[in-house]
């Protein structure tokens, strides 16, 4: 476990990627890694919606719906670890205005062709052919909801939102001086 006497302060924003232990956390990433490409980190990012101390912020994410709830207890004592980014150059009413768009996807349900939609383009090394032929650009996984906030505000993580995978997110906050790591991958 992390220490979480030097947890953080949480805002809005905020970019929190996952690394599950589960074998669909496993599947994930092989699928997300293109042939030639370094192992994929994380399987699942989502974002803080509402500031607080990292016990009481609250994240919005992806899973079998759409969730906004409480971050520290979906993750604390699961044995995934977590990391969470920081955009350094976004002032904090556009990250507030970021985070409302990502909580408008709540209780929409969750877009599980998109994902056998990114696995088919793991065949075609990662391709971006099967996700564009998908009738379903609106329905949320973990990427897409992080990077269509972000993008309705001019930001982009390299791959347009119907692209992204949470991969993707992860290589562009590491390589990027646009977001800093306020907490390293870790178990909480």
């Amino acid at each position: 476990m992390g220490n979480l006497a030097k947890a953080p302060y949480l805002f809005p924003g905020d970019i929190v990627c996952t690394r599950g232990t589960s074998w669909i956390s496993r599947a994930i990433r092989w699928a997300s890694r293109s042939f030639g490409e370094r192992k994929t980190v994380v399987n699942h990012v989502g974002l803080i919606v509402s500031a607080g101390v990292f016990v009481e912020a609250t994240i919005a994410e992806a899973r079998w719906r759409f969730l906004v709830h409480n971050f520290f207890r979906a993750y604390s004592g699961t044995g995934q670890q977590v990391a969470i980014f920081r955009p350094k150059h976004i002032a904090y009413s556009r990250r507030a205005d970021i985070a409302d768009r990502a909580r408008s996807f709540k209780h929409q349900r969750y877009g599980w062709l998109k994902i056998a939609l990114h696995a088919a383009d793991k065949l075609l090394n990662g391709a971006y052919f099967f996700r564009r032929l998908s009738f379903v650009p609106n329905r949320p996984i973990c990427s897409y909801a992080v990077a269509r906030a972000y993008a309705d505000y001019g930001y982009s993580f390299g791959v347009t939102p119907y692209q992204a995978q949470p991969d993707d997110i992860w290589d562009y906050c590491v390589n990027s001086d646009n977001y800093e790591l306020i907490f390293d991958l870790q178990e909480i």
